[in-house]
Formats: structure tokens, C-alpha cells, sequence
């Protein structure tokens, strides 16, 4: 079951799209901030220059393997399913950057994995053939691809050394071991041959008479488990082992002796390496380690790791680094996998601290950085020769725990911003407390920039997205995109009505429906979806009063009453998945869902109901009521000492090369949102092992069932258009009104109290909760 913003962000573990960015303010009171890293200044010691190296790949490619040697170093590139390209190899020289491709022998039915190389630049990597047999059983999904016996007799592997120029010298067959648990990482040992290391077992081939032998055996029972191991060599030349092993002194990693053809010695390393995603072998030290928030690296029976690169200082932005390496100057390489971009290669260059060029500072507070916003901090500081972005996070532990938590944070912020405190720009993704603080003056009104602009107007926004943000009629944000809350139905079940308050169990028992389950899964303690969109409607931010004594949210309590009491057993078991199905089967009238995207709309209609849909949205007294929420918004500080800098930075969330990297959520901007509904119109399809084009599109699964997602039609990516565009009220996020109704609203579906007793105290509370926060 789709869910609201509330559900949604608790499932994600209240990561990525949950930002906030402070105003720009005075820098000395930044630095009263008691929770977050306030600290100015940027590291010069750790800076590093981040230059693209072309590498001629196709998109969709990733890094299969890397290694190195004296002078260069190679990579194995593949690609994923849908392109026609087939594997290759990349050579890239240390000294002046040059990429060379190398030949492989390539066809449908060929893979590589693991490749090292000797100091004559010989590569070494294996190979495996698969029959049609096996390609078509793995490209059905069928379970029998994955069994042990199949896939031996279905594949024939290798292993095989060509030449620096890419020739076959020789190919012998791996070992029965190597063969049956699949080569996880190999390694050169010098002058004697390769090591490889399989699922807690290890083979050796010798270089001069080109024969492998098993020379550690695994456990035979071991098909179903994995044992982590990655071979290295080290720039002494010496082979190592590293499994995520410990001993007594802490982390360590296995030194290979090949005299005795066996790991027998340990040396310590930093117990932290274990943080990084994975370790590489260098020249100016010997491994690298990748962090979220830079490179480090250590030498064998080092405690700590050392700092090299500082992602931030350096203004660089990384997803997931596939490989590590430096030459002898200590430039490193990198390659850097995009998620739809491919594999991207680079070096870093350490830049003088004296080369660094002072700028004006502007402070970007936030509650978990997401990386969308590291990117255009990046992108901003590239540009700017006079201004530098410089983030800080607020989040503190208890903001990541549950969504009360993270609200308190913002809470403190809003409260810094009030008492003339705080950082230099603001991201909310809630709009409650935006009103609250925008009411207090503590936000630039925008309007005029955008008059001013000649890049982004105001009428190049959907018009409703932008007054479901005004404050008092004035504009304070930026918001880059949004979702809508809403409940759906089957069109044929309502004829001409929408679902209100009054008719849910009059139509629900028309079709047939028990009114109990007419909401799926919908339970007392699921229905806080409505508090935060129905409920809202009950709250005047602008001059700070609620009706919640109404006779409208006193049949809410009703309607919501009617639902079951969720257990503790129902939150320990997938039941749900079942009432998924309900709406397909006529079993269940009106599904309470987030519609982000096109293909939620398809979902929608091939998925969920199988038929054409109405956007009922959550039933009122007088009708349904659909509801906008933003991801994210972008606000300034009155007092912002660069405003111009600030709004450079705002407005870089219309530009179209950030919208369209972005997966979710409508883009706010009208051209983004067209090209978004021409992209959704286009047929999805992949290229098969025989070169075959298939036609296919997303596979959802909706209870037991999976449900292929083809393009939409011109027509229904209108639809959906149309309905978003007519959207006018905005969901608010007020957790504190929410556990208030939550609160008091229990005594009512326990029987100790009325709805309108309820209904009274309700009103009473929020009165006083607005009148102290207005």
C-alpha cells in the first residue's frame, strides 16, 4: 500500500529527501549552533582537483574489475542488461592520462569477471562460456539458473592471459573448486603465478607450466554461503588476503607466503577500514579506503587511517567508487559508477594550500544531506569565484530514529532562525512550520526575484504548485518538485459521486464491499494520513485558529472509528500484501495512495484496479479532497548577507539537468513535467543475448502477483497532468497536531469518551499549541 509522507519517510529511515537549509545570517552566531559541525573554514590540507579522464564507454556500463601496475592500470568494463554493448577493457596510463581499449573476445553467450595483471602488463582474467540453455533459463527467471548443478553443466570456465596488447597467449581451464564456487578475486604473486581466492578456498596457477591446483579447500557444503575474501598486491610486491578477519589486537589482514602456498602470517590494520566500502592497493600508501565523506588511507599495522582527499573541501560528489589507485607523483584515480549515467573516470590532483583562493562563506544547514543537495553545492561552489556553500548538518541522533525526532530538529531550527540565529539558506519538507516561521519574518519573500530573473519566471511554474505555497499571498520558496496524496477508486463503482464521509458505506455496500476492508489495510492506527490531509483542513494557519469542534471532524473520528485496531500481530506479519489485492478483486473501494510519478498512474490502472480510475481523494464531508506535498523547499533568510549568491543557488533546483536526474516526484517546472510525460510515452525495451529487441517495462509486485508496466498513452499521461494541476490544498506535516489528535482520539474508538467530547479537547489543545506557536 502506497502511503503519505509520514509512512513514506519513516520507510526510507529518514534518509536522503528530508533536507533543510539555513538562511544566510551572521557567521558568528552560526557557530552557537550546539548540534551541528559549524566550523566555516574549508580544510586546505585535504583539497583535491577533480579532472575528468574521457573514457569511451557506452551508458549503463559499470567497473567489473581493476588492477594496476608500475606505469598504468586497467579496468574491465561491462554493461547492463538492455545494451547491446559487450564487455571491454580500458588501459589508462599514469603519466599522461591516455585511455587505450584493448581487444576482447566477445559474444552473446561470453562473461568476464576478475581480472590482475603481471609487471609486464599481462592480464589475467577469467572467463565463462554459458550454453542457451542456461541464458534462456536466467533470463526467464527460472529458479533452476541459480542450482549448483545446473550452472556446471551449463558453463565452461577459464582462465586466461593475454598481452599487454590484448593477444591470447595462453587459456586453461580453472580448477574443479574455482569452477564450482566461482572466482571471487585473484591476485599476481610475482614470479611464481595467480592466486585465487573462492569462497573460503584458494587455488594457485602456475605461471611457467600454466596448471591450477587447489591449494586451500573451502568447506564442500558451502554452496549456499558466502564467504567475503579479496586478494591484493601490495606495492612490495607481497600478496594479502583481506576477509574481514580479527584477531586478539583487532582488525587484520593474511600476508600469502608462496613457499609454503599458504596465508600464515597476520598484520593489523586500522579497525575503521572496515568502514569504507572496500579497500584498493597504492603506491603512496598501501590500500585506500572510501568514505561517505572523503578518501583515506593507511599502511600495514597502522591503528588509524589518515585523511587524503576531503569530498567536501574539494567540492566533489561521488555515488560509489569502484576503483582506488595512484602513481608515484600521488595523483589518484578514481572511477565513479552513476546510476544511469554509467562508469566515469577521473583524477585528483592535491591542490596547494596556498593556491586556495578565500571566499565569502555562506552557511547551508541541513538534517541529513542528501546528495541531490551535495550536487548542486558542488556544482555552485565550481562556478562561483567569490562565494562558497558550505553545509552543516543538524541532525542529531534522535532525528533519524522516528519522525518525531527529526521534527524536533527542525523545531530547534526554527527556533534559532526566530531568535535571529542560525545558518545561511533553508530546506523544509514540511510546510507547517515554513508557515509558522514566515509568518515571524525570518524568510525573504521571493517574488521579486523571479520578476528579476531572465532565466526562471513565475509563470513558468504550475500555477497551483506555487499559491499552495504562499504565505499571507507571499512566496517564500523554491520548491523543485512535489507528490499528491490522494485515495482512488474504480470509476465503474462510482458512477457520477465521489466517496464523502456520509456515502463511504452506502456505496462500498452497493458494490458489494464490507465497509471494514473498503480501505484495504486500513486501520485506526494507518488512518494518521488522514489527520495530516483531512485534518489539515481544520487549521487556519494564517490567523492561527482550528475547528476541530466541527461537526465535519467529528465524522471523521466516525468514519475513521469504523476500521479495525491494529496489533502488534498485524505488525509483524505481511497480511497486508494480502488487502493489496482486495481493490482488483472487489474486495476494497478506495485506495489510499502517493501518486509520484507516470507510472504510479499505470500502476494504478493495470496493477492495483485493472480498469479506468477516479482520484476520489480522502473523503469529506461534502466530497473527496486530493492533497500536494513537496519534497522538498528551499528558503532564505531576511537578514542574508548575499542574497543574489543565495538566490544563484535556489533557483538551480529549476535547472533541467538537475530535474532530469531526479526518479521521483513531479517537477514543479512546466517544460521538466512535459518532457517527464513524453519520456513515460516512449516504449521500454531491452536487448536480449541473441540481439533480440524484447519490449518490456518495470515489474511491480502487488500482493503474490507482478505486474509489467508498459509506456502510458498521450491520453493518460494528460490525465494525469490534469488532475495534478487541479490540486489545491497542501498537506502539512504538523507531527505536534498530529499526536495530539492521535492522543486524545484513542479514548473515543476505546469508548471512554464521545467523538464530540474528543472533538472539544482536540480544539482546545491545537488552539493553544497554535496560539504558542504563531
Amino acid at each position: 500500500m502506497k502511503k503519505s509522507f509520514g509512512t513514506r519517510v519513516l520507510a526510507m529511515g529518514m534518509i536522503c529527501t528530508m533536507t533543510i537549509l539555513g538562511a544566510c545570517g551572521n557567521k558568528e552566531n552560526v557557530a552557537l549552533q550546539e548540534n551541528a559541525d559549524v566550523e566555516p573554514a574549508i580544510d586546505k590540507d585535504h583539497v583535491y582537483r577533480w579532472e575528468d579522464i574521457d573514457l569511451p564507454v557506452k551508458d549503463s556500463s559499470y567497473c567489473i574489475s581493476s588492477c594496476s601496475t608500475e606505469d598504468s592500470f586497467f579496468t574491465l568494463i561491462g554493461y547492463y542488461e538492455g545494451s547491446e554493448a559487450a564487455p571491454e577493457i580500458m588501459r589508462v596510463d599514469y603519466a599522461s592520462g591516455a585511455v587505450t581499449e584493448l581487444p576482447l573476445q566477445a559474444a552473446y553467450n561470453i562473461a568476464y569477471s576478475e581480472m590482475t595483471a603481471d609487471e609486464d602488463e599481462n592480464l589475467y582474467l577469467i572467463k565463462t562460456v554459458y550454453t542457451d540453455d542456461w541464458l534462456e533459463a536466467y533470463e526467464n527467471e527460472e529458479e533452476i539458473a541459480y542450482s549448483e548443478k545446473f550452472r556446471a553443466d551449463n558453463t565452461t570456465s577459464t582462465i586466461v592471459k593475454l598481452s599487454a596488447e590484448g593477444d591470447i597467449i595462453w587459456e586453461k581451464p580453472l580448477t574443479e573448486t574455482d569452477s564450482k564456487k566461482t572466482v571471487g578475486s585473484m591476485a599476481y604473486v610475482r614470479g611464481r603465478g595467480i592466486l585465487t581466492y573462492s569462497s573460503g578456498a584458494a587455488s594457485f596457477y602456475d605461471e611457467n607450466t600454466d596448471e591450477g591446483e587447489e591449494i586451500i579447500g573451502g568447506n564442500d557444503d558451502s554452496s549456499d554461503d558466502y564467504y567475503f575474501g579479496n586478494l591484493y598486491m601490495l606495492r612490495d610486491g607481497n600478496v594479502y588476503l583481506y576477509d574481514n578477519s580479527y584477531n586478539e589486537n583487532g582488525l587484520i589482514i593474511k600476508k600469502f607466503n608462496p613457499d609454503t602456498m599458504d596465508f600464515d602470517e597476520e598484520v593489523s590494520i586500522p579497525n575503521d577500514a572496515q568502514n569504507g566500502n572496500r579497500i584498493y592497493p597504492g603506491k603512496a600508501f598501501d590500500f585506500y579506503v572510501e568514505e561517505r565523506s572523503g578518501i583515506k588511507a593507511f599502511n600495514l599495522g597502522d591503528e588509524q587511517m589518515t585523511l587524503v582527499c576531503d569530498f567536501e573541501s574539494s567540492d566533489i560528489v561521488i555515488n560509489y567508487l569502484t576503483y582506488i589507485g595512484d602513481d608515484e607523483n600521488g595523483k589518484i584515480f578514481v572511477i565513479n559508477e552513476m546510476p544511469d549515467e554509467g562508469s566515469e573516470l577521473a583524477s585528483l590532483t592535491k591542490i596547494n594550500p596556498s593556491e586556495i583562493t578565500e571566499k565569502e562563506i555562506i552557511t547551508v544547514g541541513t538534517i541529513f544531506i542528501s546528495d541531490e543537495v551535495r550536487k548542486q553545492v558542488s556544482k555552485f561552489n565550481k562556478k562561483s569565484d567569490k562565494y562558497r556553500l558550505k553545509l552543516i548538518d543538524y541532525a542529531t541522533d534522535s532525528a533519524g530514529a522516528d519522525l518525531s525526532g527529526y521534527f524536533d530538529c527542525v523545531d530547534k531550527l526554527g527556533l534559532e532562525f526566530v531568535q535571529g540565529q542560525g545558518p545561511d539558506i533553508m530546506v523544509v519538507s514540511h510546510s507547517a512550520a515554513l508557515q509558522n516561521y514566515a509568518k515571524k519574518g525570518v524568510f525573504e519573500p521571493l517574488d521579486s526575484y523571479f520578476e528579476n530573473d531572465p532565466d526562471i519566471s513565475i509563470s513558468d511554474l504550475l500555477p497551483n504548485v506555487v499559491d499552495a505555497t504562499r504565505v499571507n499571498g507571499e512566496l517564500y520558496t523554491v520548491v523543485p518538485s512535489f507528490y499528491v496524496n490522494t485515495c482512488v477508486a474504480a470509476k465503474d463503482k462510482l458512477g457520477n459521486q465521489k466517496v464523502t464521509l456520509e456515502n463511504y458505506k452506502e456505496i462500498c455496500e452497493a458494490n458489494g464491499i464490507d465497509p471494514v476492508v473498503g480501505m484495504g489495510y486500513m486501520t485506526r492506527d494507518a488512518a494518521t494520513d488522514f489527520y495530516e490531509t483531512t485534518g489539515s483542513t481544520f487549521i487556519n494557519y494564517e490567523n492561527g485558529t482550528c475547528s476541530f469542534d466541527s461537526e465535519g471532524f467529528v465524522n471523521l473520528l466516525k468514519f475513521i472509528n469504523q476500521f479495525p485496531e491494529e496489533t502488534e500481530d498485524d505488525e509483524d506479519n505481511d497480511e497486508w500484501e494480502e488487502y493489496e489485492t482486495y481493490f482488483r478483486q472487489n474486495k476494497a473501494l478506495l485506495l489510499d495512495y502517493t501518486l509520484a510519478s507516470f507510472q504510479d498512474y499505470k500502476l494504478l490502472l493495470d496493477g492495483y484496479f485493472g480498469t479506468d480510475v477516479e482520484f476520489n481523494g480522502y473523503p469529506t464531508n461534502d466530497g473527496g479532497k486530493s492533497f500536494l506535498s513537496t519534497g522538498m523547499q528551499i528558503a532564505m533568510n531576511h537578514n542574508c548577507k548575499y542574497k543574489d549568491a543565495a538566490w544563484e543557488f535556489m533557483k538551480s533546483f529549476y535547472d533541467d539537468d538537475y530535474r532530469n536526474k531526479l526518479q521521483r516526484d513531479f517537477p514543479i517546472k512546466k517544460s521538466a513535467l512535459e518532457a517527464m510525460a513524453a519520456k513515460a510515452q516512449e516504449r521500454p525495451y531491452y536487448t536480449n543475448s541473441k540481439g533480440e529487441e524484447v519490449y518490456t517495462g518495470d515489474i511491480l509486485g502487488i500482493g503474490n502477483e507482478e505486474y509489467q508496466l508498459d509506456e502510458l498513452s498521450k491520453e493518460e499521461t494528460e490525465t494525469v497532468i490534469d488532475f495534478i494541476s487541479s490540486v489545491t490544498d497542501a498537506a502539512t506535516n504538523e507531527i505536534q497536531i498530529e499526536n495530539i489528535i492521535t492522543e486524545e482520539a484513542g479514548a473515543y474508538y476505546e469508548n471512554q469518551k464521545s467523538a464530540e467530547e474528543v472533538a472539544d479537547i482536540i480544539q482546545s489543545r491545537v488552539s493553544l499549541y497554535l496560539s504558542e506557536n504563531s
